[in-house]
């Protein structure tokens, strides 16, 4: 077996690790992003359109790469170089092909786990403010471009952090951000717009 018949197993593995990574990419692009103080605008967006491309070529060369790696090896003519076994370098591309696709399922399937790893914790403030206060100081926002849970996480978390917020909560599947204005010195409706922005959404009109 030639050289470069070895290498296209892993070669089709490479190919589809990489295609889960983009496929993933609508979720955690924009985080990445954002922690680098950069605008996440239209990313999240443009990664979802084509999420389930990615995901169909990244299953296609897992496909092609385990056929690759356990096909039947050919015969050989007696005295040729591909007479010669290579059960180690065969072993290694079956545990490669078998690791790139627990890494495809993974990422695959990162959308939908990971905003369990990364949901922030409760604002510890939520529950001491006065309920009746807080209600005459709180905004629902309805929100668009979110794509998952893990955009909801990293929005509220951005919220949170904006002057003049006391409190933030986003919900994906209503796709709404309730805040709670500070009692003093409380935030503007332009810099929530403007947070959410930054963080790659919009803010269109209150629900």
């Amino acid at each position: 077996m030639s050289k470069a018949h070895q290498c296209s197993g892993l070669v089709a593995a490479a190919g589809s690790l990489v295609s889960a990574v983009a496929a993933s990419a609508c979720c955690w692009l924009p985080l990445l992003l954002i922690a680098f103080g950069a605008s996440a605008g239209g990313v999240s967006a443009w990664f979802e359109r084509y999420r389930s491309i990615f995901l169909t070529v990244a299953i296609a060369l897992l496909a092609l790469g385990f056929y690759f790696v356990y096909r039947p090896v050919p015969a050989c003519v007696s005295g040729s170089a591909c007479e010669t076994p290579r059960p180690k370098l065969r072993r290694l591309n079956q545990s490669v092909i078998w690791i790139a696709a627990a890494l495809v399922m993974a990422f695959a399937l990162f959308p939908s786990y990971a905003a369990q790893i990364i949901t922030a914790s409760d604002d510890p403030a939520a529950a001491s403010h006065n309920e009746a206060d807080a209600h005459d100081r709180t905004l629902t926002l309805a929100i668009e471009g979110m794509t998952c849970e893990v955009c909801a996480v990293g929005l509220q978390d951005q919220l949170r952090k904006a002057s003049g917020v006391e409190t933030a909560s986003v919900s994906y599947t209503d796709t709404t951000a309730t805040v709670t204005l500070a009692a003093e010195g409380p935030a503007t409706m332009e810099s929530l717009t403007n947070t959410v922005k930054k963080a790659g959404y919009r803010v269109v009109d209150s629900p």
